[in-house]
């Protein structure tokens, strides 16, 4: 999001505050994603579940947008790259 406090820092008028949480379960050895924003969070084109709806798992080569794909704006996001150490 685009709050100073963040880990990464998006600064842009769509981008919420805090708009995901991307979490790393050492337990499960597995890589989560929770939407947190207002406008949503969509990963491989399709909006995540609202805050209370949970969390998804990414893998290697999802893509995670912070604006809508049909917004018709060009995209902002990232492309997740999970190697084995």
């Amino acid at each position: 999001g685009k709050d100073a406090e963040n880990d990464v820092v998006v600064t842009d008028p769509v981008v919420s505050r805090r708009h995901c949480v991307i979490d790393f379960d050492i337990a499960r050895g597995d890589v989560f994603i929770a939407d947190l924003s207002t406008n949503g969070t969509f990963l491989n084109g399709c909006q995540l579940p609202s805050k209370s709806g949970g969390k998804v798992i990414l893998t290697h080569g999802d893509e995670i947008l912070f604006k809508s794909p049909e917004q018709g704006q060009a995209k902002f996001g990232y492309v997740v790259n999970l190697q084995p150490a």
